[in-house]
């Protein structure tokens, strides 16, 4: 019986292939003074039929955060009202004003480690995400954006674009996608 599965396996690849869900993440950088950004692709998230998660850059990816670090730059001492977003594309939105957004303040960028990315479904075996929640770590306690020097250290704060330092850390940070499941119906 399983060679038997095997040769089915072998003899329809695509058949597994089908099973394969994606979803296509965006992400931009958003400031009030900078007129409104387009969202670039950010990655797709390849979902098996055990809801086994793999995540596929955009090859454009570090590119698009080199340029929202420019953007960043031209708007001075506003900067720390820069957010970075990311957006959820769910199968049936026609528009991106129908995409789910979650932001973080993009002066955390310039120390994040690691990245969480939470995918909401209504059924955690069922991978059709009606809302996503974007997290990096670490963020000060206060939530606070940093300025000046930390003590102790060697590294300054102060005229660091937060969107180049991340971009140029993007190879080592830890990214963790999940599922998760409702615990009381979307309001």
């Amino acid at each position: 019986m399983r060679l038997v599965a095997a040769l089915v396996l072998v003899a329809f690849p695509f058949v597994v292939a089908a099973e394969l869900v994606q979803l296509k993440l965006f992400h931009r950088l958003f400031h009030p003074a900078a007129g409104t950004t387009p969202y670039t692709h950010r990655a797709t998230l390849l979902i098996d039929e055990h809801n086994a998660i793999s995540v596929q850059l955009a090859p454009s990816f570090a590119d698009d955060l080199i340029t929202f670090g420019d953007v960043l730059r031209s708007v001075g001492k506003e900067a720390h009202l820069a957010l970075y977003q990311v957006a959820l594309e769910r199968s049936g939105d026609k528009t991106e004003a129908e995409w789910d957004i979650s932001s973080v303040k993009a002066c955390h960028l310039l120390q994040a480690s690691s990245e969480s990315i939470h995918l909401h479904t209504l059924d955690p075996h069922n991978p059709n995400p009606y809302a996503l929640d974007y997290f990096i770590a670490p963020i000060p306690h206060d939530g606070a954006c940093q300025t000046g020097k930390y003590k102790g250290t060697a590294q300054v704060l102060v005229d660091t674009n937060p969107v180049h330092a991340f971009a140029n850390n993007i190879h080592r940070l830890n990214t963790t996608v999940t599922f998760r499941g409702s615990t009381f119906p979307p309001l």
